[in-house]
């Protein structure tokens, strides 16, 4: 019963570490957003600004800003002020702003419960890819009392995925030496944001926990040995590129359209997000991992050039519970739309519960 109990708790600790880490860039983007709506003014006509800019200047070259550009424009000098408070308030600008106002939040108010949280719980990893943060982690835990903005010189601090892209420039710092600091609060909230990312993938699990454990526990502790046997009991495969059944969800999939949707969402590459059909493969593997109940894991171990963490990143942003089911429904009405009346007729309650069964998933 204890041994019970102390595992509830933990997986409770867990939680609450993943909701607060959620809760810290929740409200970092809704207020940045809100500040930004009230000072954002769109400004209509920039084409048609620019010509005017444009030609004034080129008509008066040797005069002064003031008295050929300023006219130029509709509403003057005002006009040109907007313009430029509409740029600033796009892009890279509002990614800077959350992502300050997320650190002045940590440090604020967050810093002290998830420092002592990390005091409490024991993190694993039976991934060495995933060291890196574990690693960041006991540095967190050994400056956890400083009082000191950046780490001291001559300490290990790990790279992780955590601290990359958007973040490397708050994260690391050039004094007026030339030499490269590491601002210690921006660090921790990459590396708790990192850890949040892992444990919901179960990549990294908690010693002592339940729904938290290390995901090795969930399979029978024979299953090594005999996987030859359990991979029979559940016709599968041992090589998971020798399945037939990737060619034919390919083939449903280009029929129906099904992942359409998503990746029309999802952008393209000239909007930062990754070139469509690099989403598509990797889209097509996540859905044939979990249709198949083969697993990321060993779908990854394949010649396709995606790594495990690609297709989990693409199978947590792009593959909600709704819009699976909504491609599945796509695939089954589709299915059902070429199927010939003349052997099944023209409904049957049998393609009805298979649909309604769908829609459940």
């Amino acid at each position: 019963m204890l041994h019970a109990r102390e595992r509830e708790i933990t997986d409770t600790l867990v939680d609450l570490l993943i909701s607060t880490v959620h809760r810290i860039n929740a409200r970092a983007d809704k207020r940045v957003t809100q500040e930004l709506v009230n000072a954002f003014k769109k400004v209509t006509g920039k084409e048609n600004i620019l010509f005017s800019i444009a030609e004034a200047a080129l008509g008066a070259p040797d005069d002064s800003v003031r008295s050929v550009v300023f006219p130029a424009v509709n509403g003057g000098e005002q006009t040109l002020r907007e313009l430029v408070h509409e740029y600033k308030t796009k892009g890279p600008v509002y990614r800077r702003t959350v992502q300050t106002t997320l650190k002045a939040s940590y440090t604020n108010h967050y810093r002290r419960g998830l420092i002592e949280l990390l005091d409490v719980l024991e993190f694993r990893s039976s991934n060495a890819t995933h060291r890196p943060v574990l690693d960041a982690l006991e540095l967190v835990a050994r400056h956890k009392d400083g009082r000191v903005t950046f780490y001291p010189a001559g300490e290990h601090v790990p790279d992780h995925k955590g601290v990359l892209g958007d973040w490397t420039d708050l994260v690391r710092r050039t004094d007026e030496k030339g030499r490269s600091k590491v601002v210690r609060s921006t660090y921790e909230v990459c590396t708790f944001q990192a850890l949040r990312e892992r444990l919901r993938c179960k990549e990294i699990w908690v010693v002592g926990a339940d729904r938290w454990r290390n995901p090795d526990e969930d399979l029978p502790r024979d299953f090594e040995s005999r996987r030859l046997e359990h991979y029979t009991a559940l016709r599968k495969p041992l090589d998971p590129t020798a399945v037939p059944l990737i060619d034919m969800l390919k083939e449903a999939v280009l029929r129906t359209g099904c992942l359409d949707g998503v990746i029309s969402v999802a952008g393209t590459a000239g909007s930062g997000e990754l070139p469509r059909e690099v989403l598509a493969e990797r889209l097509l593997l996540a859905v044939y991992a979990d249709g198949t109940n083969t697993g990321i894991r060993a779908i990854s171990g394949g010649e396709h050039g995606h790594s495990e963490d690609d297709l989990r990143y693409v199978r947590r942003r792009y593959l909600p519970v709704e819009v699976a089911r909504a491609m599945a429904t796509q695939i089954a009405n589709a299915t059902f739309a070429v199927r010939r009346h003349q052997v099944w007729g023209a409904g049957s309650s049998c393609g009805r519960v298979g649909l309604d069964a769908l829609r459940r998933v």
